[in-house]
Formats: structure tokens, sequence, C-alpha cells
């Protein structure tokens, strides 16, 4: 950006819709424990995963959803405390540590993506085996699964995930419980009864005000039974120069639009 504004260039930034989801298995061995998963998502530094990893081009998840969804309502964020992820471990029966299974897809940045989570959740005491497996493989494993929750081969499982109708109802309803795979991508087989509720009354609802209730609530649920982690959102950039055009905007999926954008000089 210094370097855009040396220039003599004005630089745009914006929330896009792809996100880093850590994924944590509600229905299988100690992942089911509510206290276990909120462990995973307080052991993670993610500013400090934007840094090493993405070079800070990212942007922290701070809802299930991203800015770039309507009806987007902004939770608070996740403090980072090893010493409190140990002591809920320990109330879970974990006091002497446990091993997870990652499984992430096998390219150079989930590759390092998964190796910090790996020594992130180390300093909790959770020793995780990181599996990096091909994308046909996780497609086949995870998303056209049709086995139990039960018999899954993970724990965790870190993927990106983009909803292109840019609607609530596609990003939460994913985790309704009608939408484990390979119906859907409830990938966590996470369980609800008011959250499927919400989910159900906000695709009802026509009233824009009604459907923001009902899915700023089913944020707040979810971001508090941990069992996704938006990790980071791909954030989109660009620049242009003032000097010869205005009204220039970048659009959530990363398209510029000038739908609103002139020439004002030569």
């Amino acid at each position: 950006m210094q370097l855009v504004e040396a220039a003599g260039l004005n630089p745009m930034s914006r929330s896009g819709l792809m996100v880093a989801f850590l994924y944590i298995n509600t229905q299988k061995g100690a992942t089911a424990d509510h206290r276990v998963r909120e462990a995973i998502a307080i052991s993670i530094d993610y500013d400090l995963l934007n840094e090493v990893v993405y070079g800070n081009t990212f942007q922290r998840g701070r809802s299930i959803n991203t800015p770039a969804i309507n009806f987007y309502s902004e939770q608070e964020l996740y403090p980072v405390d090893h010493v409190r992820a140990r002591e809920l471990l320990a109330e879970a029966g974990y006091a002497d540590g446990l091993t997870l299974i990652l499984w992430s897809q096998n390219d150079n940045t989930d590759v390092a993506r998964a190796e910090f989570v790996r020594q992130q959740l180390a300093q909790a005491g959770i020793t995780v085996d990181v599996r990096t497996l091909e994308g046909a493989f996780l497609a086949e494993n995870v998303n056209n699964y049709s086995g139990t929750a039960e018999d899954t081969e993970w724990d965790i499982y870190i993927r990106g995930f983009s909803v292109g109708t840019r609607d609530s109802h596609d990003a939460l309803g994913r985790y309704a419980s009608w939408n484990f795979s390979p119906r859907g991508t409830n990938f966590p087989y996470y369980v609800n009864e008011r959250f499927d509720e919400l989910i159900r009354a906000g695709a009802a609802a026509s009233d824009p005000a009604r459907r923001a209730e009902y899915y700023a609530e089913a944020q707040y649920i979810i971001w508090n039974d941990f069992p996704v982690v938006p990790m980071l959102i791909a954030a989109h950039t660009g620049a242009f120069n003032p000097n010869r055009v205005e009204g220039v905007t970048i659009l959530g999926a990363g398209e510029m639009s000038f739908t609103y954008g002139r020439f004002v000089g030569r």
C-alpha cells in the first residue's frame, strides 16, 4: 500500500466472499465437547497467521458471515489464550492433552496454514496430526462423504469456502442440521435446534428487518458454539489514479465496479 500511495494512487481494499474456515467435528470423540472446541478456537493467533502465511493481505473473520454478505453481524473476537485453553481441556478430561487429526489440501499455502495451526495448538497441549491431501480425495471424503459423523477420519478440517449469492440464508443455512454431507456442506455436523429455527424463519420472512434479526441471532449462536471458526477472509485490493477517475469501487467477489465511476481528468 505504501508503494501505491507513493505513486500517487488511491488504494482500495474490501472484504471478499472467500473464507478460510476451520471446521471442527461436533459429533466425534473429544471435539464433540464444546470446551474442546473452544480451546481450539482460542489457541490460534489469527493475526499472526495472516502475517506469516498471507503477508497481511487477508482480514480477520469477525463472524461466520463476511461483511460482503447481507445481514452481516459482527461478533466479539476470541482472545488468544493458551492458559485458558489448557483449563478448558482439563475441565473436559484432557488435562494431559489429546491428539487430533487435521485434514487440509496439499498446496503450498494450505500446508503452511495447517502447520501454523499445528504449532499454535501445541502450545495449548493439543497434538495435531496434520494430513495434507489431494483436493479430489477431500471432495470425495468430505463433500461427498455419506457415512456417519462418528466414522469420519478427521477431527479438524481446514478449507476455503465462499457464498456467491451473498445471502445469509446460504452462508448460515449450510450449517443447518439437514445439510450434512453429502446433501450439503455442514462439514462440522453441527446441530442446534434454535439455530435451525432461525434459518427456517429467515428463509420464510419477507421483511428485511426481520431477516436481519433472525440471522443476527443465528450468527451469535454458531459463533459461540464453535463448530466452525472463520479464521481469515480473503480481501481484494486495487488502486486508481484520483487525478483521472473517481467513483471506482471493488465488489465482494473482487471485481472492479465502474457503475459510479467517471473520468475527471487526463
